[in-house]
């Protein structure tokens, strides 16, 4: 599955656009400042806004293109969606709230077992942890079977330590996932960790520039005199095409 994005929407104070393609079994990671429109393109992503102007399509099928007058409703284009604040039903237990979202409710124990919360299947969210709700969001969200999932800040509100344990499981799962999968986060070590491609989103629109300057400031703060370009931990290569050099082979537009 492949989704493929060309928008535009004018904002109060930006216009936020982007075209790029996302393939499936790889996961894009979106970062910037605070404001540049990484939230609203997940929202348009998922039919929460709409956009002004552009089309998505996920796969053949189109979701959204101003010119042919297509706007599919969120609850039709099958997306799974994270957020940083938890959601839950507070009345149903783990499981049944996975079980409301499920395609198959044959899914359900596998993903229990995934993600490592059988033992918290029977209790509610409010007797659980943050980390074990944003497993279980997680879960919720793949049990729809989704053709993209769709992750806006999934770690942000969590401690450090389960941040990074969430973190080493998605990067564990996401080449099993035959979706594509659009990651926001402001955190840009979490970006160059779990991203095949980074983009950099600034006052709406890509830019590359802010991120390498980002990259170079954090360089100079941690790795003192060594020359950025010689730096393997900070994993950048200073030429065109700003590509990283990681296991990962993640690449930074």
């Amino acid at each position: 599955m492949t989704l493929s994005i060309s928008v535009s929407k004018q904002l109060e104070t930006l216009t936020v656009e982007l075209e790029t393609v996302c393939p499936s079994n790889s996961l894009t990671a979106i970062v910037g400042p605070s404001g540049s429109g990484k939230t609203t393109l997940i929202r348009m992503l998922a039919g929460l806004e709409t956009p002004d102007a552009g089309t998505i399509r996920c796969n053949e099928k189109t979701w959204f293109s101003s010119k042919e007058g297509i706007s599919v409703p969120a609850q039709h284009r099958r997306v799974g969606l994270v957020f940083q604040d938890y959601t839950l039903f507070p009345h149903l237990t783990v499981e049944k709230n996975i079980l409301f979202a499920a395609e198959n409710p044959d899914v359900t124990l596998d993903l229990l077992k995934t993600f490592g919360i059988t033992h918290i299947r029977n209790k509610k969210p409010h007797s659980i942890s943050g980390g074990e709700r944003q497993r279980a969001a997680f879960c919720q969200a793949l049990a729809r079977e989704p053709v993209a999932l769709l992750l806006d800040e999934p770690f942000s509100a969590l401690d450090v330590t389960t941040r990074r344990k969430l973190q080493h499981l998605l990067l564990e799962i996401k080449t099993r996932l035959p979706i594509p999968i659009i990651h926001v986060t402001h955190d840009l070590e979490e970006a160059t960790l779990l991203g095949d491609t980074i983009i950099a989103m600034e006052q709406g629109k890509e830019s590359p520039n802010w991120l390498n300057t980002q990259l170079l400031a954090a360089h100079h703060a941690t790795r003192g005199n060594l020359p950025y370009e010689q730096c393997h931990q900070c994993g950048i290569h200073a030429q065109a095409g700003y590509k990283i050099k990681r296991e990962n082979n993640a690449g930074i537009r």
